[in-house]
């Protein structure tokens, strides 16, 4: 019995040094080139193991600058981890799968037949474009029969703060609710991929059979990922006129896509609503995302010749439907906004994006400790933008023809109260006052 023991642990620590390096690699070597490697592999009793835990220092201390690490991801039915399946995200993620997987605390459901893994699934919709379609492409290719679709939920923090793991409870419940309480998560899925089946682990699957494609696209924008591979791109095009036919009857839009519906919470910009409606004279159709479902919203990009956007969730889904036709202005609502979103919307094939960061106020807290929280981080504050300036610059390139959009006093006084109203509902324990900034 002694014999076995040491076998076992020897067999072990050898599963363990080599996942150690094939992590290693994986992060020092392949991180940045990893999207030019376009594979499919199929792998035999395949074990998908869950997100049961996030790094402590992220969870402990909110800190949104902190390198978050989570585990989770698939194995051979040794053991070893399946390199492919890591998962490629922002420097600010990692996905580090345990060395040694723990069967004994989390029960095994077997699943028979041939499935697809889909890798992490976000349910936030931009992560969602962004992190969780980066191998469906794998369904152009794909002749056989499949029972379904695999994604490992990515869970958030820990309801017990200095709890190392997610409870069983925690687990089930995020999967069940990931596609459930998330309507738009199976519509966009399915979109991009075939109907089937989609099963989400909150605890480990043994599947049977199990297709594991390359991710194609992921939320990086230090280097090209963030644009997908070009076999990502015919994919995602190729649903896109499968979906929604082309009507070359219809006239194209402009599109201004709004957030001033959404809470303040949500970092809407100051006099937002002023400013759709000066578009709206100038014949732009005002779209709230929120308002109508993912594949309405697709029909409205795909015939857009122009679209005016704030930064945002909605870049990324544009980013899907972008074409040569398209000119698309950025207004970057913070400070520090995320390069990435022009970024991508260049690589996705956008004709030409323009950039705009012409922030002119901030409604800061009065204790500026506040802002190193999460919760009020500075790119989450409300800012104003310098809106005569944009709109001078937008109508230097062709977006729009009338000469200026001006705020009287009285408007700019009405929408200065509205707002510290609304954030007092948000959040009642700050005092907000508003700091302008001046024009470089």
């Amino acid at each position: 019995m002694q014999e076995r023991e040491v076998q076992m642990a020897t067999l072990e620590n050898h599963i363990a040094e080599y996942n150690k390096a094939i992590q290693r690699k994986f992060y020092e070597q392949n991180y940045f080139s990893y999207k030019w490697r376009k594979s499919i592999e199929t792998v035999e009793n395949a074990l998908v193991f869950p997100q049961t835990k996030q790094d402590s220092s992220q969870k402990l201390h909110r800190n949104p600058n902190a390198v978050n690490i989570h585990n989770g991801g698939v194995y051979r039915e040794d053991g070893e981890i399946v390199e492919s399946s890591l998962h490629v995200a922002s420097a600010a993620n990692k996905n580090i799968p345990d060395l040694i997987i723990d069967k004994i605390r989390y029960p095994v459901e077997e699943l028979t037949g041939t499935w697809v893994y889909g890798g992490f699934l976000k349910t936030h919709i931009g992560h969602l474009v962004t992190e969780s379609l980066g191998r469906l492409w794998a369904f152009d290719d794909l002749t056989e029969k499949v029972q379904g679709l695999i994604f490992i939920h990515m869970n958030g923090f820990p309801k017990v703060v200095h709890e190392e793991e997610f409870s069983l409870e925690v687990l089930d419940r995020a999967a069940e609710k990931s596609i459930k309480a998330n309507g738009y998560v199976e519509e966009i899925i399915s979109f991009f991929s075939r109907p089937c089946p989609i099963k989400v682990s909150g605890r480990p699957f043994k599947v049977e059979r199990l297709i594991v494609p390359s991710q194609l696209m992921g939320l990086q924008s230090a280097s090209d990922l963030i644009g997908g591979h070009e076999t990502y791109r015919l994919s995602v095009s190729k649903h896109i006129s499968k979906n929604i036919p082309l009507d070359n009857d219809l006239e194209p839009l402009k599109l201004y896509v709004s957030r001033s519906k959404l809470s303040v919470a949500s970092s809407s910009f100051f006099m937002e609503s002023a400013f759709e409606a000066a578009l709206s004279l100038e014949g732009y159709t005002i779209l709230y995302p929120e308002k109508i479902g993912f594949t309405e919203q697709m029909a409205l990009y795909a015939r857009a010749s122009h679209v005016i956007l704030a930064s945002g969730s909605a870049c990324h889904v544009l980013a899907l439907a972008c074409s040569r036709h398209q000119h698309v202005a950025l207004l970057n609502r913070h400070e520090g906004t995320w390069a990435g979103f022009g970024r991508q919307l260049r690589l996705m094939g956008a004709a030409s994006v323009l950039e705009l960061e012409h922030i002119s106020g901030v409604f800061s807290p009065e204790d500026s400790s506040s802002t190193s929280t999460l919760k009020l981080h500075p790119a989450r504050l409300v800012h104003s933008l310098d809106l005569a300036l944009i709109w001078g610059l937008l109508r230097k390139n062709g977006f729009v023809s009338s000469f200026g959009m001006k705020l009287d006093p009285e408007e700019f006084s009405n929408g200065l109260e509205l707002t510290f109203q609304a954030l007092r509902l948000a959040y009642p324990e700050h005092g907000f006052v508003y700091q302008r900034r001046e024009r470089p």
